[in-house]
């Protein structure tokens, strides 16, 4: 009997809308299989503040330090170095994971807030809900505006 390959993606991949608790909210499981697969020794995840709040793995940001160190960025080292040690959350073996107080001030999350989790291939990115309709609509949006476009250029569609 034949069996089938389950198609492996190399990234975090997908979205998913979910209720923070207190600060607290559970990974899905095809990022806790991401995870355990990149770094099966550490539960440790690092949060990013940026424009949205980024999640990657330990294993990315100390990626991330040993390049910057590299290259001899001591800025972007230092900048590392403070996020592991104010950022970084432990995730049990069930996907529960905090984010940190400040983080919370800093994104002004409600105790039970709506959340969108959103895999980008290297990272996952928490998005308050609302502000993610929003944003998809706007890529749709510009999808739409360039629809020949991408159909000629990128598929070879021509209408």
């Amino acid at each position: 009997m034949e069996q089938k390959k389950k198609m492996q993606h190399r990234g975090f991949c997908g979205t998913y809308e979910i209720i923070l608790d207190h600060g607290c909210f559970n990974l899905p499981e095809a990022f806790l299989e991401k995870l355990e697969a990149e770094s099966p020794e550490s539960k440790m995840l690092c949060f990013y503040p940026y424009d949205v709040l980024f999640l990657f793995s330990e294993q990315k940001i100390l990626s991330l330090m040993d390049e910057a160190l590299r290259y001899r960025d001591q800025l972007a080292a230092r900048r590392i170095r403070y996020l592991i040690s104010t950022s970084m959350a432990a995730w049990s073996s069930k996907g529960a994971i905090s984010i940190p107080a400040w983080l919370i001030e800093r994104y002004e999350f409600s105790e039970s807030e709506r959340i969108t989790l959103f895999g980008m291939e290297n990272r996952i990115e928490l998005w308050k809900a609302d502000a993610w309709h929003r944003q998809v609509e706007e890529w749709n949006n510009d999808l739409e505006a360039y629809r020949d476009s991408i159909m000629k250029d990128l598929l070879g569609i021509d209408e």
